[in-house]
């Protein structure tokens, strides 16, 4: 039927015609709102969810049509129909029909105070809701159509909630994120047309505690939890005072603490208590409340996002006509033996910020497969090297060919090579892509060298051609487009309002290109790298050449390999061997120092008695000897001064192990920065203080008993090492102190324990 209306209101051309076919369009509705609200028989949900989409998409094609046959004064082109359903605990359905809006973003916009209007009203009658949105909207691809929706997830809104934010974040980014995220896939659909907003709003029944609730013996068994015995429905608050103010005895008694009203600011806050009021009520009395339930164990059900000097834990209990708060004065006793049989103390983070980003630290650098998410603010793919849009302004194409040549047979071996490959000729042809005058093509007989030398003769003398910078050739009709165009020809979005444009252009051949954002610009770089495509390289021609171009001149092969003997592709790179006598020689020394593990491992080493020191800050490590009984290994923040850059510039004392501005793997760096939680040994920490680096902050400071414990076994393996008359002796003795040396230095997180079963757990 929703077809036939369709199709009949494109035959329209009078307004009588109009007349009649709206008049049927209103009944044909009207019976779709009686089997929408009718609740015998009910339809099902997914019937009813169909009927409502029905109506509303009428409701647009009436507007619609309406518009060619009935004058209507300007507006926002919006309208709300309300629509009756037979949805249990459904306050209200209704939709936003569009009439003239094109542009998914300003429909959304608009609708919103209508939206938030009724949304207002219902708030007047109901403390809570639940509500969500439906974008309806037709779809092409080529010569199909058809109508398609995109359904928002259902949110609770509160009294204290605030509807605009709700609306922008959970109805507006969602359904603009689901469009274009369905439009950008393969599927070949784009938005035609904008037909509705349905809105959908239900009652909400939040949790809530009141009275008096006796406990499980489970729970009373581990007295973990204090159940004050209220009157009245502030179960809440007596808890919250029984943790602000412990009683001494007959914990459980109302009369062992004093009134809530005069503790705790209530303000606004109405009992039974609700866990939405919760983060109300925690900033009117700064405290952090975390709340935990009964499962299948404890679980959390409400977490403070940050702990406070003041924190209090509250068990929600209900049975089958309310629930009940109760103080939890121990948490690891409540959920000790959810973890392990053990009796020992458990401690738990209570998810604060603070222990996170401590605990996050340190296991950042140490568990390295730990998986990060993308952010909300980082979760889309985007290309980004815009440079390589750009045709490679030189190409090689190159080719060899080889004869089938007999070889001799070998009378002393049953088997031999009966013919053999051999390069006859190879030739090649560069091309430009801008200048036909540079292009050209060479080729050669024997000799898999002279092709090898060719490439690296090729690399150098195009460099000087790519490194041109010829001045741009910018005309009055350019510099017309350049002030008119509004988006940046190589990321292709548009200039903002203080964005700065430049002028880019080709350097080898001056052409203009389009205006671009500066950093786009900056990063626009012609390819430095010269392709060469060779006729069957994967196959079988890479042998000829692999080992005459990785060998003939400096420079190292990147592989991308198929198998150990087949490439897809490899890459040369020519290094920079031009050199300027006149300048000073410059170089890296390279000392080596002998059996300076055998010297490491004569120091004190601690062997035992670890321990964290509390008092970090009365600490004078500077007087302790190296060869103290106690040692101390401490975190700390050290400040490089800027007096010392330049005596120290040649190796600076703190390495670290950090990724290289633009690389990817982590390398150890001696950098003159001021180093953050540095782990450091308290010699080295006094030598470092000795030459003038300054301690900001001590963190931690773990102490241990130390003495040296190897040396009279490193010394006895040195002695025999000098002793030794032949070279297995010497690499003998030299193992022996070195795989001690690798052994104290091994990641114990790094060992991986492989086993074969047969059963587990018992199964």
């Amino acid at each position: 039927m929703e077809r036939d209306f369709i199709e009949q209101a494109t035959l329209l051309s009078t307004r009588e015609e109009y007349v009649a076919w709206e008049q049927r369009c209103d009944e044909f509705i009207e019976s779709l709102e009686e089997q929408s609200r009718i609740k015998r028989p009910r339809l099902s949900i997914g019937n009813r969810q169909s009927v409502i989409a029905c109506i509303a998409r009428l409701e647009s094609l009436k507007d619609s049509v309406r518009g060619r046959f009935v004058h209507v004064g300007a507006g926002y082109g919006l309208r709300w129909r309300e629509i009756e359903t037979a949805f249990e605990s459904r306050i209200l359905t209704g939709a936003v029909i569009n009439s003239n809006h094109i542009d998914p973003h300003r429909f959304l916009e608009d609708a919103s105070e209508i939206v938030l209007e009724r949304v207002q009203c219902i708030m007047r009658r109901y403390d809570s809701i639940k509500i969500n949105t439906v974008f309806n909207g037709e779809f092409i691809a080529g010569e199909k159509r058809a109508n398609k929706s995109i359904a928002t997830r259902n949110f609770e809104i509160y009294r204290c909630t605030d509807q605009r934010e709700w609306y922008v974040s959970r109805v507006v980014e969602p359904i603009l994120a689901s469009l274009e995220e369905f439009q950008e896939r393969d599927s070949g659909w784009a938005l035609s047309c904008i037909l509705n907003l349905i809105v959908n709003a239900n009652k909400l029944n939040p949790l809530r505690a009141g009275c008096h609730i006796k406990l499980s013996e489970e729970i009373i068994s581990k007295r973990a939890v204090i159940n004050v015995q209220s009157k009245d429905n502030a179960c809440f608050a007596w808890s919250v005072v029984a943790a602000l103010h412990p009683a001494e005895s007959h914990g459980e008694r109302e009369s062992s603490y004093p009134h809530y009203s005069s503790v705790l600011n209530l303000t606004g806050i109405e009992f039974p208590m609700t866990l939405s009021q919760i983060k109300k009520f925690e900033n009117l009395n700064d405290i952090s409340i975390n709340v935990y339930a009964i499962e299948e164990g404890i679980v959390p059900i409400r977490l403070a996002d940050q702990k406070r000097s003041k924190h209090v834990n509250l068990l929600y209990v209900e049975d089958d006509i309310a629930g009940h708060f109760v103080l939890i004065k121990d948490l690891s006793r409540l959920v000790s033996s959810q973890i392990s049989k053990k009796n020992n103390r458990k401690y738990f983070c209570d998810s604060s910020s603070s222990k996170l980003e401590l605990h996050s630290t340190d296991c950042g650098k140490l568990n390295d497969c730990a998986i990060r998410l993308p952010s909300e603010d980082d979760k889309w793919l985007m290309f980004k090297n815009h440079c390589r849009k750009e045709r490679v302004p030189f190409v090689v194409y190159a080719d060899l060919e080889c004869a089938l040549e007999k070889t001799d047979k070998e009378p002393t071996s049953s088997t031999y090579t009966y013919q053999h490959h051999n390069v006859f000729s190879i030739g090649y042809y560069v091309y430009c892509s801008y200048d036909s005058s540079l292009s050209g093509y060479r080729f050669h007989r024997d000799n898999n060298s002279w092709f090898a030398d060719e490439l690296k003769n090729l690399a150098h003398s195009l460099q000087s051609v790519i490194s041109t910078n010829v001045p741009m050739d910018f005309t009055r009709v350019d510099w017309r487009k350049f002030n008119s165009t509004t988006h940046c020809h190589v990321c292709e979005k548009p200039f903002m309002k203080d964005d700065k444009r430049a002028r880019d252009h080709c350097h080898p051949t001056g052409r203009y290109r389009g205006p671009a954002h500066s950093n786009c610009n900056l990063n626009y770089k012609d390819s430095r790298c010269i392709p060469v495509i060779f006729h069957n390289l994967t196959g079988y021609d890479a042998h000829f050449i692999i080992k005459e171009i990785a060998t003939a001149y400096e420079g190292r092969v990147d592989l991308l390999p198929i198998t150990k003997e087949k490439y897809i592709s490899f890459t040369k790179h020519v290094d920079d061997t031009i050199d300027d006598p006149s300048k000073q020689s410059s170089y890296l020394m390279y000392y080596n120092v002998n059996n300076l593990y055998g010297w490491a491992m004569c120091q004190p080493l601690p062997y035992a008695d670890f321990r964290w020191i509390d008092d970090v800050q009365n600490f004078d490590f500077s007087t302790i000897a190296l060869d103290s009984p106690t040692g101390y290994i401490l975190e700390v923040d050290l400040e490089y001064p800027q007096h010392l850059h330049d005596a120290h510039t040649d190796l600076p004392f703190c390495p670290t192990r950090e990724k290289p501005p633009g690389k990817r793997d982590e390398k150890l760096l001696a950098t003159l920065r001021d180093k953050q939680r540095y782990v450091i040994h308290y010699h080295n920490l006094q030598k470092c203080t000795h030459h003038g680096l300054r301690i900001a902050k001590v963190h931690r400071k773990l102490q241990f008993t130390q003495s040296s414990w190897l040396r009279d076994y490193i010394e006895l393996n040195t002695k025999f090492r000098t002793l030794a008359k032949n070279y297995f002796e010497k690499n003998l003795y030299k193992l022996m102190n070195n795989a001690v040396f690798g052994k104290t230095m091994e990641n114990v997180r790094d060992r991986v324990d492989v086993k074969l079963l047969t059963k587990w757990e018992g199964k």
